[in-house]
């Protein structure tokens, strides 16, 4: 019993050194990773794979005894037998999985970035609970003083394609190293369900409005979901100076003035950091309104303080992410074993 565990366990402390030698080459930008260096990491790790299901077939034999019939001694090296069998299970059947993932970082695949959903990606039922959940969270009518400064009222954008800008800002922040500390910011968030969402994607999400009914609403709506990773407050989107805070931030037509919302932009540009993704939407085509000074990604999302040519390299890099990072992520098996450093190292999928 002993004896196959131990040389079990000896082999897996070996792969886990040689996984992290691995997972310094996937750590890396798409053109700097060296091809022939993974491929001989993956086939030292490989050349392991026939001995351990060897030793785990042999493991899996050992007959479990009734707990009553042992001593304190012997249940402990049954209890460690048994745990240690598991584990080399998890890690069997993630292999295929693994090498798939590190081959994929050899030569990966661009995958765009897309706004627009699938014409059969549509889900009107998904459409209709989010309308119902909007008007929910916020059945107040606009205050005068919030209709007199030029707002808008609070205005619903359909789920699908706020699913996509945001999965396009998570992308873009993962090949900045951004992503697993991101804060979100919706600028006039009315009820709050945009922040709500978005805090699938990002750690802290905030909103901000001008309208104090609508805020306090919005408060209400977050106190009901006992979610601690979002807030609200009440602030001029055009006077705010914490911009600076944020890696994400978006509006959708806050203000009715064309020369309002110019100085609404340039305050979120002139002050926030550099990299900062920044979505400017202003219908439900996903368009920008014509005109904005500042480094473009795709339709409605900029990039605040950087050269276009930098946002076009940030742009194709995040292209080398897959679509599926974000469900990668959080669906992580809990103890991967001596497959932990590649699957950290991507835990985001980066440039994959």
């Amino acid at each position: 019993m002993r004896s196959d565990l131990n040389t079990a366990l000896a082999i897996q402390a070996k792969l886990a050194d040689i996984a992290t030698e691995l997972a310094r080459q996937l750590d890396m930008g798409h053109h700097d990773r060296d091809a022939t260096t993974i491929r001989d990491a993956w086939r030292r790790i490989d050349q392991h794979r026939g001995r351990l299901s060897s030793l785990y077939r042999s493991m899996r034999k050992v007959e479990r005894k009734p707990r009553a019939g042992l001593s304190r001694k012997d249940y402990e090296v049954q209890r460690t037998h048994t745990e240690g069998t598991k584990a080399l299970q998890r890690c069997l059947r993630l292999w295929d999985r693994i090498e798939d993932m590190v081959m994929q970082h050899i030569d990966p695949v661009a995958s765009p970035i897309k706004l627009k959903r699938d014409a059969n990606a549509s889900d009107p039922m998904l459409s209709m609970l989010h309308v119902a959940l909007h008007r929910l969270a916020n059945p107040n009518a606009q205050t005068k003083d919030a209709n007199d400064y030029g707002c808008f009222a609070d205005i619903p954008l359909s789920i699908q394609p706020f699913e996509g800008l945001m999965l396009a800002a998570y992308r873009l922040l993962v090949v900045q190293g951004r992503a697993d500390t991101a804060r979100f910011l919706d600028i006039g968030c009315g009820g709050g369900t945009k922040v709500f969402a978005a805090s699938h994607f990002f750690p802290i999400c905030d909103g901000l409005d001008y309208d104090p009914a609508y805020v306090a609403a919005g408060q209400r709506t977050l106190n009901l979901l006992n979610t601690k990773r979002c807030s609200i407050f009440e602030a001029d989107g055009i006077t705010f100076d914490g911009y600076d805070a944020y890696d994400v931030i978006y509006f959708y037509r806050p203000l009715r003035d064309d020369e309002m919302l110019a100085k609404l932009e340039r305050r979120v540009f002139d002050t926030a950091r550099p990299g900062t993704v920044v979505i400017a939407l202003y219908d439900h085509f996903l368009t920008a309104r014509a005109g904005i000074e500042a480094a473009k990604i795709i339709g409605p999302i900029f990039i605040a303080g950087v050269s276009q040519a930098d946002a076009d390299a940030l742009h194709a890099e995040a292209e080398r992410t897959s679509p599926s990072l974000l469900q990668r992520a959080r669906h992580q098996i809990s103890d991967p074993g001596f497959w932990t450093p590649i699957l950290e190292a991507t835990r985001y999928n980066p440039r994959l």
